[in-house]
């Protein structure tokens, strides 16, 4: 333990979120599809490598006519293959496509034993400490397993984390 030098070691641990992902946004009008080919439309988008999101949302399109508008979040490299099938599943004549930038929040799945049996919960830090909830597939997969509506065992889990 020598006087004259100081024997300690601080540490700091730090996550860094660094900047916001790049990414591009497409978005369309149609007026011109039923909702079972805009769903299936959605759907498959939702399962193409490279996309992000995909959703529609309710719009008045020219000469007053509804429509939907389409958002859809990809990742820029894979922007044209998504472009083509954007056209091809909704017969759109057009679409804006904007770069962005979208920035997110650590998260991580955990298991935890629970009232239910093992379950799987999403967690998310922050600087206030985050928060965990479970991951909603397996809260309903567990569910029907048990004859319960997702709410019901959600009510389940609610009342253990009171007790």
């Amino acid at each position: 333990d020598p006087e004259d030098v100081p024997n300690f070691l601080r540490v700091w641990v730090e996550r860094h979120c660094g900047e916001g992902e790049q990414l591009s946004e497409i978005r369309c009008l149609v007026d011109d599809l039923s909702g079972e080919i805009l769903g299936d439309a959605l759907e498959q988008l939702h399962a193409t490598e490279g996309v992000i999101e995909a959703f529609a949302q309710a719009a008045l399109a020219k000469k007053g006519r509804p429509a939907f508008e389409v958002v859809v979040l990809v990742e820029s490299p894979r922007l044209a293959a998504i472009q083509s099938l954007v056209f091809r599943l909704l017969g759109t004549l057009g679409m804006r496509v904007a770069a962005c930038s979208r920035v997110r929040r650590p998260r991580r799945i955990s298991y935890r034993d629970t009232v239910l049996g093992e379950l799987a919960f999403k967690e998310r830090e922050d600087e206030h400490g985050g928060s965990r909830k479970p991951e909603f597939e397996a809260l309903r997969t567990r569910a029907a397993e048990l004859g319960l509506t997702p709410p019901e065992a959600a009510m389940l889990l609610a009342a253990e984390d009171r007790d």
